[in-house]
């Protein structure tokens, strides 16, 4: 059986393993440097896929100009959970 996290849970109670702990850390040490270094890129949640923008390449007319590039293989939802 896979070690769990004594951190994470879901909102239902389910346990989060280690594995999936380290994921979130990771993600939580992405976001600390994003924050330092990726002032002009924003994430950008589009059919599933993860869009990377360029802030300062967008307008209200033209937001394709500011797409940068895809990132696939993490799961997501652009949708408002309520």
């Amino acid at each position: 059986m896979e070690e769990l996290s004594d951190i994470y849970s879901a909102g239902d109670g389910t346990p989060v393993t280690k594995k999936e702990e380290r994921l979130i850390r990771s993600l939580e040490r992405l976001a600390r440097r994003w924050k330092q270094d990726g002032n002009d890129l924003m994430l950008f949640s589009h059919a599933g896929t993860l869009t990377v923008l360029k802030r300062s390449c967008i307008d209200d007319s033209n937001f394709q100009a500011g797409m940068v590039t895809f990132i696939s293989g993490i799961t997501n939802d652009g949708g408002d959970p309520d």
